[in-house]
């Protein structure tokens, strides 16, 4: 196919095809010699595409490469060389935008023991759970670390329902972040809880005892009454066969615990404190 340059091709046909000018070559053997007006035509359309191209490239500044050429990007050789201004006003731009943001460390970053070895298996999730609980972003957090409480909630029951309050927390910070996680995870620590309770052996341990007060911390955490109520008598309880609240003196951090979650489930809902504390020195 060629451009029809040559008027002894004949007149084209009339018509909306004829505006194209264009024509269609006709060959009907590869080995039969063309015409001297065909082969014409086709040196014309091929030297007229080159030509075509190498303007193109010419008012880009380009040209074809040869085979032992390699074409070099020198852009970034022709940028200004930055300033110190420019340092500092970009500085300024990371750190205003780090501040707007409130980013936070990576999970594990110093916040917590990195020899802790986990009850549970973890992946990435549940170690961005677990550190949620150390960066201060909760007053109840931040209490339970300050007492130095999670170093003893280290247990199956009490580490899964901490890993549910922290996934509540967030979610309440976060309206778009789905809730489906907290139950999960707080349905299987109350699985493993009942377990626990039912064995004769271990409903009365210090572990059955962080665990309930886990729970009962969480209670005051969603503001659940009937848990509170729930989790509250159920520690009674458990005290009781124990020997009483005077057990927990030889671990001041659960003595403490005890009364601070007693005291705001009571003042939430407007009802008498039950655990008063005579000994005030451990506050």
């Amino acid at each position: 196919m060629g451009d029809s340059t040559d008027q002894s091709a004949g007149p084209l046909p009339q018509g909306p095809a004829s505006q194209a000018n264009w024509q269609f070559v006709t060959i009907s053997h590869p080995l039969k010699e063309q015409t001297e007006s065909t082969r014409r035509r086709i040196r014309s359309q091929a030297s007229r595409h080159h030509h075509q191209r190498m303007r193109a490239l010419k008012e880009q500044g380009r040209r074809i490469l040869r085979k032992d050429e390699i074409e070099l990007d020198t852009a970034l050789l022709l940028r200004a060389a930055p300033t110190v201004d420019n340092y500092l006003s970009e500085f300024r731009g990371i750190a205003s935008e780090v501040h707007s943001k409130q980013l936070t460390a990576p999970p594990g970053f110093g916040r917590f023991d990195p020899f802790f070895n986990p009850p549970i298996q973890m992946h990435y999730r549940e170690y961005e759970l677990f550190d949620h609980l150390f960066d201060q972003s909760c007053v109840m957090f931040r209490a339970m670390h300050d007492i130095s409480f999670f170093n003893r909630a280290r247990m199956t029951v009490a580490f899964r329902q901490l890993l549910a309050m922290s996934s509540w927390h967030l979610s309440h910070l976060n309206q778009n972040r789905p809730d489906n996680e907290y139950l999960k995870l707080s349905i299987s620590a109350t699985q493993e809880l009942q377990k626990q309770i039912d064995h004769p052996l271990l409903r009365c341990t210090d572990d059955a005892v962080i665990a309930v007060l886990v729970f009962l911390c969480c209670a005051n955490l969603i503001n659940d009454t009937t848990a509170f109520i729930i989790h509250r008598n159920g520690l009674r309880l458990m005290l009781d066969l124990r020997g009483g609240i005077q057990t927990l003196d030889a671990t001041p951090g659960l003595r403490i615990m005890l009364y601070w979650a007693d005291v705001n489930g009571s003042c939430l809902q407007d009802i008498p404190v039950r655990e008063r504390s005579r000994d005030f020195h451990t506050l």
